[in-house]
């Protein structure tokens, strides 16, 4: 039993830790609303991207993600938050 309530203990820190959004995301005010988030990237250097014989320059943000699009549309990364919102009454 106490193996069993050990993992779980585990398991739900780690849940907790995954959803915390870090620094670049927080909340700027709430109510029984509305929320305000505001989200600051933390843009990362330029990584140098070679096609056609032409050297591309992709800026990103840390913890971007990328939905890959079609060819010659731009790429447009954007940073994933979970939020919890209570269930109504």
């Amino acid at each position: 039993m106490a193996r069993f309530s050990a993992i779980i203990t585990l398991s739900l820190l780690a849940l907790t830790a995954y959803a915390q959004p870090g620094p670049d995301v927080r909340v700027l005010s709430e109510d029984a609303r509305s929320i305000v988030i505001e989200f600051v990237p933390v843009f990362s250097t330029g990584t140098v991207v070679a096609d056609d014989g032409k050297d591309y320059v992709r800026f990103g943000f840390q913890n971007s993600l990328i939905q890959p699009g079609e060819q010659g549309s731009p790429i447009l990364p954007y940073r994933a938050v979970l939020i919890h919102l209570p269930a109504r009454q």
